[in-house]
């Protein structure tokens, strides 16, 4: 059952909250100090720095640790939608959406610990800690490959047919064993060794990838499970130590993961739509009238029989929705949210895309749906892996959908960038074929990049994985470029220290 219905956002500062439900303001002095094993403030490796002086609580201690970290560093050079390029029109990269996605989930923790009359079903959930949101936020995508959901889908598939590795690869998961094992901080054991509650609260996916492709083309439950996961299973004793806090059932995530969630949906979904709209690249118009068809067509019919295949994309969508997310869907949520996302868009054609007023009316857009959104925000009292902790008021689930969308089929289904795409993808097949055949030259290997020999040397293939999976976007076409001898580098050291 939902607790608290939507309210507007309050975003106060709460003073003498239980630590567990602290909303410490910068300048506040706030110190935990773990009373137990596997409490929430526990380190994975139990290394105690903490200087008398220094004022910061252990959850800011975890976000500056990944402020400061090379993989979160990495990601001004990684995909969104676009390779980050300076010389052309300014996108989002990981990085601007990741610094977003910890600032929404902050904001959302600090709306419902304002609060009080949810103090106590938050506590009994494990507690919320505003920071831990906020942290959780900026490590979210450390573990996305070069290329983005692209590099995603041919590291998984090559990990599985060429490098025997049958739980293959996966951004969640990569995120995980990089903050738990794999980014250098201390010479020994590697990993940022964040808290138990800022490690718990990047798992978006709380499990282990389930079945095998022909188990997930059978069933619609480990077909989510197998398309998307939290953990690798040599990671799995550090997931355990993550999750051992967590008084909620298994696969249901922490409340700060929910809030992480929920502010990465928002965020992908708004800001995409305004780069593409600012860009000029999405077409308003469309998107538009394919909304209005779908009310002409389809409205009032069944979502579970859609017919044959059809081509209005929100029919597609309404089908999927209904399928996968059959507690969650709502066909007369969906067709109130078409109407929301139709006015939503007229009001961003309301001005001539490339000038000033145009601009502070994006702006003012997004603004105000990031608060509509955040402010929408219900605490579940009893919750379950597809009913998490924290969700979204039903009609503003169902518009972020529709938004996500929106992007997909009316950007990222294009053919100019379609184009791009399959260069990409082949780009990093190559590179992977090269760097597979050179860490099995026994003769030469020794003269491998640095860091990818010690990372194969520990770990073997899924070491490779973690190198190329490291590199930014021009990170991995310069050293394919470069081992492909096309004669464009001398010395290619940003690649191989």
């Amino acid at each position: 059952m939902g607790l608290g219905g939507r309210r507007g956002p309050c975003l106060r500062r709460v003073s003498h909250l239980p630590p567990r439900l602290r909303v410490p303001a910068e300048s506040q002095v706030v110190r935990v100090v773990p009373p137990a094993p596997h409490t929430r403030d526990e380190r994975l490796h139990k290394q105690t720095e903490t200087s008398p002086s220094d004022p910061r609580g252990p959850a800011r201690h975890d976000r500056d640790r990944i402020y400061y970290s090379a993989g979160f560093r990495r990601l001004a050079g990684v995909t969104q939608v676009f390779t980050p390029d300076p010389s052309g029109f300014l996108t989002h990269n990981r990085l601007t959406h990741s610094l977003k996605v910890a600032q929404v989930g902050r904001s959302l923790a600090e709306v419902l610990l304002a609060r009080s009359d949810l103090h106590e079903v938050l506590e009994s959930l494990g507690g919320l800690d505003a920071e831990v949101a906020e942290a959780a936020g900026l490590a979210h995508d450390v573990g996305h490959p070069p290329f983005g959901h692209i590099g995603e889908a041919v590291l998984d598939r090559y990990a599985r047919e060429h490098l025997s590795l049958p739980e293959g690869y996966e951004g969640n998961a990569q995120t995980f064993r990089i903050v738990a094992r794999v980014e250098p901080r201390s010479r020994k054991p590697n990993g940022l060794d964040l808290t138990a509650a800022t490690r718990a609260a990047v798992l978006k996916y709380p499990w282990l990838r389930a079945g095998s492709v022909p188990a997930a083309e059978a069933d619609v439950l480990t077909h989510l499970r197998w398309k998307k996961f939290g953990v690798y299973e040599e990671d799995r004793e550090a997931y355990e130590s993550a999750r051992s806090w967590v008084p909620l059932p298994e696969n249901v995530q922490s409340v700060e993961a929910a809030a992480m969630d929920i502010a990465d949906d928002i965020t992908y979904a708004l800001h995409d739509l305004e780069d593409f709209h600012e860009s000029g690249l999405l077409d308003s118009t469309a998107a538009r009238e394919a909304l209005t068809t779908w009310k002409q067509s389809f409205a009032g019919r069944d979502p579970q029989d859609p017919g044959p295949l059809v081509e209005n994309p929100f029919e597609r969508l309404r089908a999927k929705l209904a399928k996968e997310y059959a507690v969650r869907f709502d066909a007369e949520a969906f067709e109130d949210a078409v109407t929301s996302v139709g006015a939503h868009l007229l009001q961003l054609q309301s001005e001539s895309v490339g000038t000033r007023r145009a601009t502070a009316n994006t702006r003012r857009f997004v603004s105000q749906l990031i608060t509509d959104f955040v402010g929408a925000v219900q605490v579940q009292d009893q919750p379950t892996w597809d009913q998490p902790p924290l969700m979204l008021e039903n009609q503003h689930w169902h518009q972020v959908q529709l938004l996500k969308e929106i992007t997909q089929q009316f950007v990222i289904q294009r053919p100019d960038l379609a184009v791009i795409q399959r260069g990409q993808q082949a780009l990093l097949r190559g590179l992977l074929d090269d760097l597979v055949t050179w860490c099995e030259d026994a003769k030469d290997k020794r003269r491998l990049p640095g860091v990818l020999r010690e990372s194969y040397g520990e770990y073997g293939n899924r070491g490779l994985l973690d190198y190329v999976s490291g590199l930014s976007d021009l990170q991995a076409v310069a050293l394919h470029r470069a081992l492909r001898g096309d004669g464009r580098h001398t010395l290619a050291t940003s690649f191989t220290h």
